[in-house]
């Protein structure tokens, strides 16, 4: 193969690729959807200790998407931040319904061991 021919078929090979980048659709990964956006809310409002707002938004969480999965974690960062802001029986309410509900989850063994250190203090 001749020089040219080499680097002809070079030339094509490289524009194929970085045409083939230019037209990489990044559309294609699903957009991520309300419920992610209003948990990724409510984790934020936990490590800040926002527990108040916390409450209120969670709540809300649970009315409008009872069926999604991250009800769990949101479950028990509503337990946790009850806890925080003195509400120890709603607190426990929400632990035992984690346990009760998803008994093979990691939620439920974080809601029992927290469970267990409620009862011990």
């Amino acid at each position: 193969m001749s020089f040219l021919k080499c680097r002809t078929v070079f030339f094509c090979f490289v524009v194929s690729m970085v045409g083939g980048c230019i037209n990489h659709r990044t559309d294609v990964i699903p957009p991520v959807t309300r419920a992610q956006k209003d948990f990724d809310g409510i984790r934020f409002l936990h490590e800040k200790g926002r527990s108040s707002q916390l409450v209120q938004k969670a709540q809300k969480f649970l009315d409008v998407y009872p069926e999604e999965e991250l009800v769990r974690p949101v479950k028990y960062y509503l337990a946790l931040n009850c806890e925080r802001l003195g509400q120890k029986d709603v607190a426990r309410k929400y632990f035992q319904e984690i346990i009760k509900l998803y008994p093979s989850s990691g939620w439920s063994e974080l809601a029992r061991s927290h469970l267990k250190t409620m009862d011990d203090r």
